[in-house]
């Protein structure tokens, strides 16, 4: 018997993504509150990925599924619970949050007293699985979003999110990061793809740039290594 809330339309966005190869979509448009303006990330991952190299796959990817408000660029992660057994699958949330996430959820849907008191979870995972589209498609794509599910905080780096230069790790004495790794293939594969093997990682800016301007200096500035 089901211990959560089936995410019903989340398992069809899951066949569809893994059939077009498509490692994570943006949920838009979450008809929760008036003026909120919050959105969802799901995504295909390493769910532990802070401080590791990106040679370390020593841990499987696993589905993630995390809130993201637009105004305030919150972003906060839900338990999502991925059951899959030989003839049965899906994606369930939990029916009780644990204290402190209760808690983060309300700050975050920025509700008062008296709508914490009337808030139903059950009522927010049907939104949310409502609003969840049911096929997979580049339109879903946000580089924002995307790059604010990931830890690294520093130097503003959650808005950093078009292509800038490479950097070579090899006379840094370090390793590229897993996240730089993955946060590329998400944002930009293409330069993923010119970097290969080596152990250079992908710095980004938060200057607007179009994909096939990126593409473009990616492919002059690796020329130096």
């Amino acid at each position: 018997m089901s211990r959560g809330y089936r995410l019903n339309n989340l398992f069809s966005l899951a066949k569809s993504m893994k059939n077009k190869k498509i490692d994570y979509q943006v949920i838009n448009n979450i008809p929760y509150k008036k003026d909120l303006e919050i959105c969802a990330i799901f995504k295909y991952d390493y769910k532990i990925i802070k401080k590791r190299p990106y040679t370390d796959n020593s841990q499987p990817k696993e589905y993630i599924l995390g809130l993201f408000k637009r105004k305030t660029h919150q972003y906060l992660t839900l338990p999502l619970d991925y059951k899959k057994s030989d003839n049965f699958e899906s994606f369930e949330l939990p029916n009780r949050l644990g204290e402190d996430l209760f808690k983060d959820l309300m700050k975050f849907l920025e509700l008062n007293g008296t709508e914490r008191r009337e808030f139903s979870l059950h009522n927010f995972y049907r939104i949310l699985d409502k609003a969840t589209p049911t096929k997979a498609g580049k339109e879903n794509f946000d580089r924002l979003v995307c790059s604010h599910s990931y830890p690294t905080s520093k130097d503003n780096e959650h808005n950093k999110i078009y292509f800038s230069h490479f950097r070579d790790n090899d006379k840094r004495g370090e390793k590229r990061s897993l996240e730089n790794y993955e946060k590329t293939e998400k944002l930009l594969p293409y330069a993923n793809k010119v970097i290969g093997n080596r152990n250079i990682s992908v710095c980004f800016t938060p200057e607007k740039k179009e994909e096939a301007v990126e593409k473009k200096e990616a492919d002059i500035k690796i020329k130096v290594y």
